[in-house]
This record gives structure tokens, C-alpha cells and sequence, in this order.
């Protein structure tokens, strides 16, 4: 049996081939609409549990994001919280 190390070695790699197959669709899009499709790709690409969590890390984001045309630091530090938020919520993780 893999090692937990090993798996999520495996699952971010998976996640970051499904993004570059998709990175020319995300150029044209608005920094919402690039989380968002990079979040329904992850969802439809990762198994198991991971799929759910890192899909919805990333559609939080977009949202977060919606009706931005560029995401400035302050934007996007509050898009990474309310991926982190959504991730928490679906596994109630807490730090520590």
C-alpha cells in the first residue's frame, strides 16, 4: 500500500497535469472564471476525495473573485481564504 506521502505526491501531480492540459482555455478568461474551470476540471479529473476538496479550494476562489479583472494581493489573499474556508467546511479541519 502507498504511503499518505506518496498519495498526495501522486494526487497533486495528477492536478497539475489536468491544469496544464487546460492553461490555453484559461487565458482568455477573468481570474473567476479561470478558478472556476480549473476548479470543475479538478472535480471531474481527481479521484477519491481529493477531487472534492481541491475542485472546491478552487471554485471558492472564483467566487471570491467575481467581477474582478485583475486580482490584486488584497483579492487574491481573500480568494485563497475562502478556498481554504471551503476546504475546511467539506472535512471540518481546523488547524493544529
Amino acid at each position: 500500500m502507498p504511503s499518505a506521502t506518496a498519495t498526495t505526491s501522486s494526487t497533486y501531480g495528477a492536478a497539475a497535469e489536468a491544469i496544464a492540459a487546460i492553461t490555453p482555455e484559461l487565458v482568455p478568461l477573468s481570474p473567476a472564471q479561470a478558478f472556476n474551470r480549473i476548479g470543475m476540471k479538478l472535480l471531474s479529473t481527481i479521484g477519491g476525495a481529493s477531487g472534492p476538496l481541491i475542485g472546491s479550494f478552487f471554485i471558492s476562489m472564483g467566487r471570491e473573485l467575481e467581477g474582478s479583472v485583475e486580482a490584486d494581493a488584497k483579492h487574491f489573499a481573500h480568494a485563497l481564504a475562502a478556498g481554504v474556508e471551503a476546504i475546511k467546511s467539506r472535512r471540518q479541519s481546523r488547524p493544529g
